[in-house]
């Protein structure tokens, strides 16, 4: 049962490496502290993905507290992506273990709507926080 990886999974294989790479090399290239969120800087208010880059980029270095104090969700999505990845590898390398280990559409859809919602709540917890203390 030899199955060829899907185009999602090349895409996958080969964008998370180039993830963690540009993580590894996004602080010598942009220098810390420089705001590249266009709603943040027209508005003045945090999005919900405000500190994303910055707290994978940290989690990547090994700091994760830097890394939750940027944005908690750094984290869950760097957890999901690796797994994604390891699957779409062994996907590539044993294709008859890849196949028992299959994403279910159902499952995927559910996890993403699950991380969208963790996303904006803790966006509206920290605006609500901002509005208590400003």
């Amino acid at each position: 049962m030899n199955q060829r990886l899907t185009p999602v999974s090349w895409v996958i294989l080969i964008s998370v490496p180039l993830v963690v790479l540009g993580a590894i090399v996004y602080p010598y290239i942009l220098g810390q502290g420089r705001d590249l969120c266009a709603v943040h800087y027209m508005l003045g208010l945090s999005c919900p993905g405000c500190g994303f880059t910055r707290s994978i980029v940290a989690l990547i270095h090994g700091d994760v507290a830097r890394s939750i104090g940027w944005h908690p969700m750094g984290i869950v999505a760097m957890l999901i992506l690796s797994i994604v990845w390891l699957r779409s590898l062994v996907g590539l390398v044993f294709p008859s273990i890849g196949e028992r280990f299959r994403f279910r559409s159902q499952s995927v859809r559910l996890l993403s709507h699950a991380f969208v919602a963790g996303l904006f709540v803790q966006w509206l917890f920290y605006l609500g926080i901002r509005f208590l203390y400003s």
